[in-house]
Order: C-alpha cells, then structure tokens, then sequence
C-alpha cells in the first residue's frame, strides 16, 4: 500500500484507533476515523456519574494484554487503578471461599488434582501444542501455525500436528488430554463471561483469549484496572494522534468503485482510496437499526449474556460466586458497589454469577 494512499477507518474503539497508531508508525498520515458515537473507546466505555467514572464494558486487563499496553504507552498512560478482587457467595448470599482448603478441608484431594491438572495442561500447552500461542490460529486444522509473537511481534510460521486437537471443542480437548478439572479454572472468566461454552468452543478459540499465562493471571488476581476507566486509554490514543477521530458520525452506505472506496455520509460522499471496517461485526450491523435508529447490536450482545446465564443454570455449571469486584488501594472495605449489572433467578440449585460496575476512584 503506497504511503499516500488516503485511508478511512469506520470505529473509533480498540481496534480502530490501534489500526491508526499503526499506521501512523510506518509513515501512513493521510487517514480519517470515522467514529458514529459521541466519544471514543467502543466497548470501553467509562461514563461520568456523580464526577466518577463507571465501567459499562471491558474493565480490566492483565501483563498479556500486549497491545493495550502498547496502547498505553503510545498514549501515556498506566494502569493505576484500584486492586480487582473476588468475591464468592453461596445462593443465600452467604460468603465462602471453594478454592481455599483450610475452609474446604473435605474439597483438599479435589482441589490437589485440580492444581495438578491445571499444571499439566501447562505443560502440554507448551510442548505438545506448541505454536497454539501464535495469533490467528491459521493453519491448525492442518496441523500448521501461522502468526505473530504476541511478545515480539515476530511472524512466526511452523509445522505441529497435535495443533489439530485444537479444533475440538475445550471439553472434549480437556477429556482428551486428561485435565478435565482445568474447566473449572477456565469458566470463570470465560463462560461466566459470555464468551460461550465449552462444549461448543473450539479449544483454538478459548485459548486464543484465555491462554495458559492469561488464565494464571486471572487465577492470581494480577490484573490491571485504569483509575478514570478503560476508556481513558483511547481517549488519551485519540488526543496523540495526528488525525483524532471524527465523531457523531452517521455512515449510511460504503461502495468501491473504480478502485476507490466512497463513504457517504448523510447525504454527502468521501473518497478514500482504502478503507478498514473496525467496528464489531460492521457488515452485519452497519445499516441495521432498530426503530430508535440505534444499532441492534448490543441489543443481540444481552440476549446472548441472558443465553449464556439461563444455559449455565440449567447445566449446573455456573459457580457459586459472585464476581470481581473493585476495591479501595489498601483497604479490605469494597467502596460502594453502583449495583449489580446481571442477577439470576434463583430458580435452580446452581449458584450466579453477578458482575458489578467498577465505581473507580475520583
């Protein structure tokens, strides 16, 4: 692509801003971001209430999350939040710890086999399953990998014929490798999460967002909370930029012709030479609305979370937990919860699982 090709990027989230800070760094300056909403950052979305910032999407990360912190740096910023700790309760909101043998001795042979397990899934993650790490997954059904080192961004491409177990669903990929108990590890931050089910995930999938170290991360709490919100990592990106995304932005239509891309805009066309769509499923969504005119997409996005609880419950697998929770830095006291965004119905014997907004520091 010639360095004075005339660039447009449709979303100004994660994606779209990181796809300028590229751009930017290898000499293409003639880009526009194209950004529908009134402020940046898409799903990571910090809303002032009161003069505090709460999280109403993505709210944390961890030392993996490689890109972010070379969004971070790009933008100055760092991870200064308060600590991110769990909370467990039983269905009578009773508080307990499952994962703690000296309050659970009858549960300490389990929880020895599941440490066991989830070491040796480890192991085989880095010998076996060699090259399961490299982003893309391309090639695995063929026993083949073919991405970029999530550490150096080096293109890393190899031979591994066990990469095709990957292709199972993490069920049967855990039933097979004999570390069936490291779901139990895994759903926390994945099922519970709405990412999907194990017995219809594909290994390659869970893995690519949950991969050994990430998972580690999750289970030793070492994760990263902002201190004015994710958002505050985008907006800091959209400030350096040279070309700071446009918002309130109403797209309408995207054609090529000629070799061009026009862009129209309410009843105004721009041409652009190339084009990169960035917002979350943007060919599915991008002209559906609902009557309200706002895009159907996050309406989808909570009747799949609802999918997934209902689902949980009827399998018994959700924990018994409720989930992370932000605390002041140094104290124990959890700092006045907003509320709770998801909470079940305690219609089954199984436990819930509720996410509370992070109500950061001001």
């Amino acid at each position: 692509m010639a360095k004075n090709e005339k660039i447009c990027i449709i979303g100004a989230g994660p994606a779209g801003l990181s796809a300028a800070v590229h751009l930017e760094k290898n000499g293409y300056t003639d880009y526009s971001i194209l950004e529908k909403e009134d402020h940046v950052g898409g799903k990571c979305h910090s809303p002032y209430h009161d003069g505090k910032r709460f999280e109403m999407g993505a709210i944390m990360g961890c030392p993996t999350y490689y890109a972010v912190h070379e969004l971070e740096l790009f933008g100055g910023v760092d991870h200064n939040g308060p600590k991110l700790e769990r909370a467990y309760r039983k269905m009578n909101g009773k508080p307990y710890d499952p994962f703690n043998p000296k309050k659970n001795p009858l549960l300490i042979p389990h929880l020895l086999k599941m440490k066991s397990q989830v070491k040796k899934l480890g192991t085989l993650l880095a010998t076996k399953y060699k090259g399961y790490q490299y982003t893309g997954h391309k090639g695995i059904s063929e026993g083949k990998y073919d991405g970029y080192d999530p550490v150096t961004g080096e293109h890393v491409v190899g031979e591994n014929p066990n990469l095709k177990d990957l292709c199972m669903n993490f069920k049967d990929f855990c039933k097979l490798n004999k570390v069936e108990l490291a779901q139990e590890i895994w759903i926390g931050p994945y099922t519970a999460f709405g990412y999907g089910f194990f017995d219809e995930i594909p290994a390659a999938y869970v893995m690519k967002y949950l991969d050994f170290a990430t998972a580690m991360y999750f289970v030793n709490k070492d994760l990263w909370t902002w201190k004015d919100g994710t958002q505050s990592i985008y907006e800091a990106v959209n400030e350096k930029l040279q070309h700071p995304a446009r918002l309130n932005v109403n797209i309408t239509k995207v054609t090529r012709e000629n070799g061009k891309v026009q862009v129209y805009i309410g009843d105004e066309m721009e041409e652009y030479d190339n084009h990169r769509h960035r917002s979350p499923a943007i060919s599915a969504v991008l002209l559906r609305r609902d009557r309200t005119g706002k895009s159907a997409f996050r309406k989808n996005r909570l009747r799949t979370l609802r999918r997934h609880r209902n689902h949980l419950q009827e399998r018994h697998l959700l924990p018994r937990y409720v989930g992370l929770s932000l605390r002041q830095h140094g104290s124990r006291k959890t700092r006045s919860p907003y509320g709770v965004l998801s909470q079940m119905e305690g219609r089954t014997q199984s436990g819930s699982y509720n996410l509370r907004p992070a109500q950061l520091q001001g």
